[in-house]
C-alpha cells in the first residue's frame, strides 16, 4: 500500500494527453490497508478508483474452500462495505480489474459506483475449451491473458463456443 499511495502522489501532478485518465488501483494486504488506500487516493483527488480481482486478503476475508469463489466474494465484501460506510459513493466512479469467476460482475447490482470492468475471461475460457454454465464458471480457467497473447491465433479459437461464452457472461452479469 505504501509504495502504491507514494506512486499515486508523484503522478498525480503529471499531465497526460487529451482523453486519457488516471485510474489509481488499490494494492493492499488487508480490509484496513484497502480503506485506507481508497481514502488516500480521493483525498489525492483521484476520480477513479481500480480494485483488481486477485487481491490475497480476499481470501482472509472470505475463507471459502474454493479459493476462486472466495476472491470473488472477497471483493465483493470490500467495494460493498466500502459502500455502506460512504467512504465510496454513488458519485466514485469504480473500475473492477479482471475476474476470478464471471458472474461475480453480476453481484455488484446497486452498486452505482462501479463504472467499468474488464476481463479475458470469455476468451481465455475458450481457449481451454471450458463453456460457461448457466451460472458461469467455478474456477478462473488457468490460462493466462499475458502468457497468451503473442501466441494466440484466430485458429485457436472456437468461434461458436466464443460466441456462446459471450452471450452467457453478458447474460450472468445483466449486461446488454
Amino acid at each position: 500500500m505504501k509504495g502504491s499511495v507514494k506512486n499515486a502522489e508523484e503522478w498525480v501532478d503529471i499531465e497526460l494527453p487529451i482523453g486519457v485518465e488516471k485510474v489509481a488501483v488499490i494494492q493492499a494486504k488487508t480490509l484496513h490497508e484497502a480503506f485506507e488506500c481508497t481514502k488516500i487516493y480521493k483525498k489525492l483527488g483521484y476520480k477513479k478508483i481500480a480494485y483488481s480481482y486477485g487481491a490475497s486478503y480476499y481470501n482472509d476475508i472470505c475463507p471459502h474452500p474454493n479459493k476462486d469463489l472466495g476472491k470473488a466474494l472477497g471483493r465483493i465484501y470490500v467495494i460493498s462495505t466500502l459502500h455502506k460506510q460512504g467512504i465510496l459513493t454513488d458519485n466514485d466512479r469504480v473500475h473492477l480489474l479482471g475476474c476470478a469467476v464471471p458472474q461475480e460482475f453480476g453481484w455488484y447490482q446497486r452498486i452505482e459506483c462501479i463504472e467499468s470492468i474488464d476481463t479475458s475471461n470469455p476468451i481465455m475460457s475458450t481457449l481451454e475449451g471450458i463453456p460457461y454454465k448457466d451460472f458461469g464458471l467455478d474456477e478462473k480457467p488457468i490460462i493466462n491473458m499475458n502468457d497468451s497473447i503473442e501466441r494466440a491465433e484466430i485458429s485457436d479459437f472456437d468461434k461458436k463456443l466464443l460466441d456462446k461464452n459471450i452471450k452467457k457472461f453478458r447474460t450472468i452479469n445483466y449486461l446488454k
